[in-house]
């Protein structure tokens, strides 16, 4: 919960300076393709479970600037990444919370290099069952499940050194249970870098 304060805390540092700090997408208002890739850190919350742990996120975006500010995007975006890794004498006691959506977004520029960015898609959601196969009750393995997701992300973009422009977002993932996982919230705080080719 620190660590989501501290990046909490980052994005509003980045709101606070000024406009001349700040710049639109790669190529002003030109219409074009618009990649992104970038990570930073989430916390994620099972509504059934109400187990909850912060870890590392990704996000891979592509887009295309139709102008008047409007950017149609394709994103890929994973939360708790590592989850799947822990090793099996661990995974009782932390829970798998790995997060991943697939989603059709539209992002709308602001003043002052603001924007907002909401989209709807697939989620996917990891978790630990036990081995069936098995008598031995302390053997656990990790399975998968689907459902819809909805995401809003709020950012605001950055020239670093005059050369490379960072964007740096507040996001919010919502994603759909299933049999086995509850609904699950992802709050995080992460810095994309933007390209055109």
């Amino acid at each position: 919960m620190r660590r989501c304060l501290v990046a909490a805390a980052l994005l509003a540092a980045a709101a606070a300076l000024p406009a001349r700090a700040s710049a639109q997408e790669p190529g002003g208002g030109s219409r074009g393709f618009v990649f992104g890739l970038g990570g930073g850190i989430s916390s994620v919350r099972d509504a059934r479970t109400d187990e909850r742990g912060t870890g590392a996120m990704f996000n891979l975006r592509a887009g295309f600037r139709v102008g008047r500010g409007i950017t149609p995007v394709v994103e890929v975006a994973g939360h708790r990444l590592f989850d799947e890794l822990l090793p099996i004498g661990t995974a009782a006691t932390s829970p798998v919370l790995k997060t991943a959506a697939m989603l059709a977004s539209v992002q709308v520029e602001l003043p002052r290099a603001f924007y907002v960015r909401p989209g709807v898609g697939w989620g996917n959601h990891a978790f630990v069952v036990p081995d069936s196969a098995t008598t031995d009750e302390g053997l656990l393995y990790t399975a998968h499940e689907s459902g819809s997701a909805a995401e809003l992300a709020v950012g605001r973009t950055l020239v670093v050194a005059r050369v490379v422009p960072i964007a740096i977002e507040g996001v919010a993932l919502w994603t759909r249970g299933g049999d086995n996982s509850g609904n699950r919230l992802s709050v995080g705080v992460q810095l994309v870098a933007l390209l055109r080719p």
